[in-house]
């Protein structure tokens, strides 16, 4: 398990992974969400694919 805040704290390793779940808590503002989950979908899908949002 690793926790980071912010999208450029996320360690290279992560994005070796097969599968990934992220969590955030309630007082997590939406942009620092939004931020993260476009930077992952950036580097893995080269921002063509939207990552699964549940």
């Amino acid at each position: 398990m690793q926790k980071f805040e912010k999208a450029d704290e996320i360690p290279e390793e992560f994005f070796s992974l097969q599968k990934v779940g992220l969590t955030a808590g309630a007082s997590t503002p939406d942009n620092v969400i939004d931020e993260v989950v476009d930077f992952i979908s950036i580097i893995l899908y080269n921002g063509s694919e939207e990552l699964k949002k549940f």
